[in-house]
């Protein structure tokens, strides 16, 4: 999360219809929007800047606490009128403003990022009807996102551990890259006796008691389409794999967590708080009937037609639900990657802003067997492409 999240700008409110759709679903009713404005003599709406994120609804007061990443605030919306939804007030949280936010019954958590974000973050607590502080709790590098259990007993906070930005050459190592890891603050005994365990992935080292457990980037001779993707320029896969986004089992034993960056999601064990498997989630091969996808953003026009390209799923948010006794997970795949220097594109040289990498003599329409000059602003990956060492993207 984060780095697209900047698009949003507006909370709206949806209410399911008493009318069924297809399959017995309810049909879905816009009711309202709030537009985030500036606070300034020249107010206007706040577009590109991260003025609403993500939302929380606590039914006790009929507000909704929402993220601003412009203000660094929690922002308090009166929902009480859901056609009309108003600014209460907003929340100073202190830090360097907060990534996510969470209610279960009249308990508020909020993840407070550092100000120097590859230093440990913060989790705290309010009440959500008089939005008096509760308590606080120290958790990992870069705190994310975060939920509650099912029976409200332990937060969990994906602490993302992102390396500091970089201007460096292509190659070199960040010089500051915290490892990712899940905190659990359990929260039965009362927030002001709140604990903290962190779960890790050190086991998974070269050398630890996991490494066998996983198949990475790193091994060489791995096809890197069927092991977790592990960035060259890691110093280390626990310092590589970075939690993004965490969904739990129905009671709450499991949680699942997106490994954005890495293409793969974790599974944690919430009571002994300890990873017990990193799952790849490999690539989708775009060739394949029903597999298609639309490569061309210039063209205005939605073409979605077989490609001969692999796509990586690389999840951020993500939700579970039950069936037959089985867990099943929906991840929105947004695929965002390490840095800069990760991703390149075919016809345009570069993404945006982001980089100016010129590709070169590396991607070439002949490597793939036709004709991609139609494709654009489409990310390519940088690492891992070329399976075989001979410079191509196979």
């Amino acid at each position: 999360m984060g780095k697209f999240s900047s698009l949003l700008m507006a909370a709206a409110v949806v209410g399911l219809s008493a009318s069924q759709g297809r399959a017995g679903l309810g049909s879905l009713e816009h009711l309202g929007t709030h537009t985030f404005r500036t606070n300034d003599g020249d107010s206007h709406a706040v577009f590109d800047e991260g003025a609403a994120e993500i939302p929380a609804y606590h039914a006790g007061t009929k507000r909704l606490f929402v993220t601003n990443g412009y203000t660094s605030r929690i922002d308090v919306l009166d929902l009480s009128d859901p056609s009309n939804p108003t600014e209460a007030l907003s929340l100073n949280i202190g830090g360097a403003g907060s990534n996510s936010v969470a209610v279960h019954g009249d308990t508020l958590a909020v993840a407070v990022e550092n100000s120097t974000k590859t230093s440990n973050g913060t989790v705290k607590f309010y009440d959500a009807n008089t939005l008096m502080q509760t308590g606080s709790a120290t958790v990992g590098a870069l705190p994310d996102m975060l939920t509650f259990t099912p029976d409200g007993s332990k937060v969990l906070v994906a602490n993302e551990g992102e390396n500091q930005e970089i201007d460096n050459a292509p190659g070199d190592v960040p010089s500051i890259d915290p490892e990712g890891s899940v905190s659990i603050i359990d929260i039965s005994g009362g927030i002001g006796s709140a604990s903290v365990s962190t779960a890790g992935f050190t086991d998974f080292n070269a050398g630890g008691s996991k490494s066998g457990d996983i198949t990475t980037t790193l091994q060489a001779g791995v096809d890197p389409t069927s092991g977790v993707r592990i960035h060259p320029n890691a110093g280390s896969i626990a310092q590589d794999l970075e939690p993004e986004y965490i969904t739990m089992n129905a009671d709450g034993s499991k949680a699942y967590v997106a490994l954005q960056e890495n293409n793969a999601m974790g599974v944690l064990d919430v009571e002994t708080g300890e990873f017990t498997a990193i799952n790849p989630l490999g690539t989708k091969d775009h060739s394949l009937p029903g597999n298609g996808l639309d490569g061309n953003k210039e063209d205005e026009a939605a073409n979605i037609q077989p490609e001969p390209l692999h796509g990586m799923f690389m999840p951020d948010g993500s939700a579970s639900y039950e069936h037959d006794g089985e867990t099943f997970i929906i991840t929105a795949n947004e695929g965002d990657g390490r840095d800069p220097d990760d991703f390149g594109t075919i016809a345009d040289g570069g993404r945006g802003d982001e980089t100016e990498i010129d590709w070169g003599n590396n991607v070439q329409a002949s490597d793939f067997g036709k004709d991609l000059s139609h494709l654009n602003e489409l990310a390519i990956s940088k690492t891992d492409g070329d399976t075989d060492g001979d410079g191509n993207f196979e």
